[in-house]
């Protein structure tokens, strides 16, 4: 089985990025940044899009997967009242990314070159790279997603992925779950790197106790 797995942390202004082919000895990663949108929405998407573009034929990718960044009304258990103030810049980042991205795919099948396109929910990609990973009680929300984060960066570190970026390491979660969902080899390694995370998550929510 060959394949060129692309994975992205997509953002208005921080996009991580990593890509992982079949044979190689460790993925690539780096981090894609602009400016403030400000009123430039469909400049900023055409960038994107180029930019996806390029860096997909240039990678001979066959499947790219991306952060389903939609925003969600719905409250978590516990977090009580919450408001959602988006700005139409950011509603239109949240859904205009991921939009372009199947845009991209698409128009290189069109050309030729099959790609295979997934949005993947972040518990979903997090359950795998992180392993179990149950909300405790008391936690606000912002204190849980920097946990998050941390334990991301602390897993690309244990896999040797020196990084710093938390943008990075979540591109290099999703391509995890990637690699895994079409690669059942590739699955069979994770299980010993889940079990040291859920310690470090657990160490870690202990602290802000």
């Amino acid at each position: 089985m060959t394949y060129s797995v692309l994975a992205l942390d997509q953002s208005m202004t921080s996009t991580g990025f990593a890509h992982y082919k079949h044979g190689d000895s460790t993925p690539s990663w780096g981090l894609k940044t602009y400016p403030p949108w400000e009123n430039d929405e469909g400049k900023y998407l055409w960038n994107f899009f180029e930019w996806l573009g390029h860096m997909c034929v240039d990678l001979k990718v066959t499947h790219l997967f991306v952060e389903d960044t939609r925003f969600t009304f719905k409250n978590e258990p516990g977090d009580g009242p919450r408001k959602h103030e988006e700005t139409l810049t950011q509603l239109v980042a949240s859904i205009g990314l991921i939009q372009q991205a199947a845009i991209v795919a698409y128009k290189l099948g069109e050309r030729g070159q099959h790609i295979e396109f997934q949005a993947v929910s972040p518990i979903d990609w997090r359950r795998l790279f992180l392993g179990a990973m149950p909300k405790p009680g008391g936690i606000l929300p912002q204190d849980w997603r920097k946990i998050l984060k941390e334990a991301a960066v602390s897993q690309c570190h244990k896999r040797g992925w020196i990084i710093e970026s938390n943008d990075i390491a979540d591109a290099l979660g999703i391509l995890t779950f990637g690699i895994c969902t079409i690669d059942e080899s590739f699955r069979h390694f994770q299980t010993p790197l889940f079990n040291r995370a859920e310690v470090a998550i657990d160490n870690r929510v202990r602290e802000l106790k």
